[in-house]
């Protein structure tokens, strides 16, 4: 008998470790909870998670002397009245019971405290190793801006030391953001004064003496209001009005904060408001605006290629071309009176120039409309290069200007031209850094050509963004096959398609949720396309992935965009298939606010499947 009871009682214990009851899980403390009731089950769900997320009081004090002490055993939440609290939304690993009773759904859904700090702690982590990623080439705004948000999530929680790979990240984050505003350097590389109360400076930066790819900084460029610029590739350009032309240094201050985007991360959103956000002071960079000493002329990195000098207008250009390049004459005409259309920013002007074009008459209108571009200095030096279609000439370097939001941002032009050197389209580049390893990749793949176009069409969506072109977004997402060579994106017949496949075990998403999210977005974009008067957008990152003899490419983008009043940030997935006449693109998915590198779509995740004619 006295074994029948021992057995019993083993087995209670055994049933109530692996599911508490309801009374243990209210009167413990060691859960957050929530219930709800109602006639569909999801209904019921969503009530519960709803209750479950305003239960989750994440503890945080304006000066962090109050933290919650976690140990396995108990988890102490006194605190002060003054502390304030605000629960986190998004609810993943959650625990679920309950059923049907007297004709409604009663559903009851609990967390375990400690699984749900660690959960926080694998966040941190995760932005943390990505702003590393971002350091390491050199994109040191999107390195920043995630370095200091898991700042802001270390506040909530209740620990002193988070360590991570052998670091503890509660003093290496801010070293590190330290690290970059001390050894960011601005060094001033021409200084033109374009007006009577004008004046253009182009600085080269450098941090611990490598060009920077990416980094936002302020500055006043006197107008009574700070400015906002962005510098890219390794450069950047101040414009100065009034009576700071007349300066004799500049003061710049370098972004690290990133308030505007904030909701990028739900958690960082939840946090933003309550936590006390660390300073870091004494990084301002005074500037003396006095030009360095020449240096010797550079030697030619155009191995092979010839040099083709022109002088027109206003400007200069000095172009660097292969032999095989047939109509360099009738591409350095062009691009002179391009140039000169440009700059003149005068919409009737360019209609006129287009008339006979109304692609190039349209894009050109609207890349002048939405933002503003003043090209930087007077000579113009150039590579023209072979593309599928005909020619490319990289790059023209522009200031683009965006007075809604106080940004600007150091572009370079990419200029299309067919084969007889006629212009064919205009588009923003890449980061000079996603270029080059395309460049590298393709000489083990002997496969430049591939990654050449896919390298176009990204800076031609990019492009399709910038100029407000929703036609051609849509076109991206639409369920036909697209056409990607040439200037206009083309719908094709589907003979074959790609089946989605998540990963088993991961935390990708069903295709449901994926319809879901592109129709989400689309209709977003038509609103703020319709409301804000400035939008800028850029890609932190892109990694282009090949299979199948590299016929079929996988194209992942990291993309973030800013209005007057809003951000986002997201993935962007392209499927690629190259075995066609022309490269088609057969699967588009945009996945928002992704940090889970488990849940993000790759190209693994597809399989070719013949359709039925």
């Amino acid at each position: 008998m006295n074994k029948v009871i021992i057995l019993l009682f083993i087995l209670s214990v055994t049933v109530f470790a692996q599911n508490p009851s309801v009374r243990h899980i209210k009167n413990s403390g060691q859960y957050f909870y929530g219930e709800g009731s109602a006639v569909s089950e999801q209904d019921a769900l969503d009530l519960a998670l709803g209750a479950l997320s305003k239960n989750i009081s994440i503890i945080i004090t304006t000066d962090g002397d109050y933290r919650v002490k976690e140990t396995n055993s108990d988890i102490n939440e006194s605190f002060s009245k003054n502390v304030r609290t605000r629960s986190h939304a998004v609810i993943t690993n959650y625990e679920k019971s309950g059923g049907l009773v007297n004709g409604k759904y009663e559903v009851f859904v609990y967390i375990d405290k400690i699984k749900f700090f660690e959960s926080r702690k694998k966040l941190i982590c995760d932005i943390y190793k990505k702003a590393c990623g971002y350091e390491t080439v050199l994109n040191l705004s999107d390195a920043l801006k995630n370095y200091y948000f898991a700042i802001i999530l270390m506040n909530s929680i209740p620990e002193y030391d988070l360590t991570f790979e052998g670091k503890n990240l509660v003093t290496e984050i801010p070293s590190k953001i330290t690290n970059i505003l001390n050894k960011t350097e601005f060094t001033l590389k021409s200084d033109r004064k374009k007006a009577d109360k004008e004046r253009e400076l182009v600085f080269k930066v450098s941090c611990s003496g490598k060009p920077v790819e990416q980094i936002d900084f302020t500055f006043n460029n006197g107008t009574n209001n700070a400015s906002e610029g962005r510098c890219s590739n390794g450069e950047c350009i101040v414009l100065l009005y009034g009576g700071n032309v007349s300066f004799d240094r500049v003061a710049i201050d370098i972004k690290y904060s990133y308030d505007e985007s904030r909701n990028d991360i739900a958690a960082v959103g939840d946090l933003w408001d309550l936590v006390k956000k660390p300073e870091f002071k004494f990084f301002t960079k005074q500037i003396g605006l006095v030009l360095p000493k020449e240096n010797p002329p550079a030697k030619d990195t155009h191995a092979g290629k010839k040099d083709f000098y022109a002088k027109n207008g206003s400007y200069k250009l000095n172009l660097a071309y292969d032999n095989s390049c047939n109509a360099a004459e009738e591409i350095a005409e062009e691009t002179l009176n391009f140039l000169e259309i440009l700059k003149r920013s005068s919409i009737p002007e360019i209609e006129k120039y287009f008339s006979d074009d109304s692609f190039l008459r349209d894009k050109v209108s609207r890349i002048v409309k939405y933002n503003s571009p003043a090209i930087v200095g007077d000579s113009v030096y150039a590579e023209v290069n072979k593309t599928l279609t005909g020619w490319e000439l990289r790059k023209i370097r522009v200031l683009n200007r965006y007075k809604g939001i106080k940004k600007q941002s150091a572009e370079n032009i990419i200029l299309d031209f067919n084969n007889e050197g006629r212009l064919d389209d205009i588009t923003f580049s890449v980061l000079e850094n996603v270029y080059n390893d395309a460049r590298k990749q393709a000489e083990y793949g002997k496969d430049w050509i591939n990654r050449q176009t896919i390298i176009k069409f990204v800076e031609k969506y990019r492009t399709s963004f910038l100029c407000r072109d929703l036609n051609t977004i849509d076109s991206l997402f639409a369920d036909e096959a697209l056409i990607i060579v040439g200037r206009i994106i083309k719908k094709a017949t589907v003979t074959d398609g790609y089946r989605y496949l998540p990963t088993a075990g991961s935390e990708q998403p069903d295709a449901k949720y994926i319809k879901y999210t592109k129709d989400e977005y689309l209709n977003t974009l038509s609103k703020l396309f319709k409301k804000n008067n400035d939008i800028y957008i850029a890609h932190s990152s892109m990694d282009i992935q090949t299979k199948n003899s590299q016929k079929l490419y996988g194209i992942s983008m990291r993309q973030n965009y800013y209005t007057n009043n809003y951000s986002d940030e997201g993935y962007l997935f392209l499927l690629i298939d190259f075995e066609h006449e022309h490269p088609q693109i057969y699967v588009r998915t945009w996945q928002p606010k992704e940090w889970d590198e488990q849940a993000l779509i790759k190209l693994t995740n597809f399989e070719l499947v013949r359709l039925k004619k």
